[in-house]
């Protein structure tokens, strides 16, 4: 299931609420911001190559 499918599915219902017992809805953004975040090392690359990889999968491009 793409995002947009998921996005359609999910435009309509209202998430289950929290024990708050306030009821929450879904917000559909166009754009946002990830920022990724870490010490010297592989670990940052790898997961900006992961993020790269599944959004390009979902049709979503990556600015870096």
């Amino acid at each position: 299931m793409n995002d947009v499918a998921l996005a359609k599915s999910l435009s309509s219902k209202v998430l289950q609420p929290r024990s708050s017992g306030r009821a929450k809805t879904l917000t559909t953004l166009n754009e946002h911001v990830v920022e990724v975040i870490s010490d010297s090392g592989e670990g940052a690359q790898r997961c900006g190559q992961s993020l790269g990889a599944i959004a390009a999968k979902m049709g979503n491009g990556v600015w870096t």
